[in-house]
């Protein structure tokens, strides 16, 4: 379903309020991170989930275009997502 809906074409306004409800709850989850020392402190947790969303349809992208299988894919979103918010990175 993710898949589909990224590939419909629609406004920068749209698309935002589309993620909207995730991105709010990814941000809860990265500013919980930043307070406890486990996530970046220097960067707006609401940018943060904003390239965890872009990073993640980069990884669906990839699976649709046939260049990694899904759990290849999900690991490569993984270990980047983990680079991207960890502190000091």
């Amino acid at each position: 379903l993710a898949q589909q809906i990224a590939s419909l074409p629609v406004s920068p306004h749209t698309d935002q309020e589309r993620h909207a409800p995730i991105a709010d709850r990814i941000s809860r989850v990265i500013r919980r991170g930043q307070a406890s020392g486990e996530f970046d402190r220097e960067v707006p947790a609401e940018w943060l989930a904003a390239v965890t969303i872009k990073i993640g349809h980069a990884a669906g992208e990839e699976v649709e275009a046939g260049r990694m299988e899904p759990a290849e894919a999900a690991d490569a979103l993984r270990a980047v997502l983990l680079r991207a918010l960890r502190p000091g990175s």
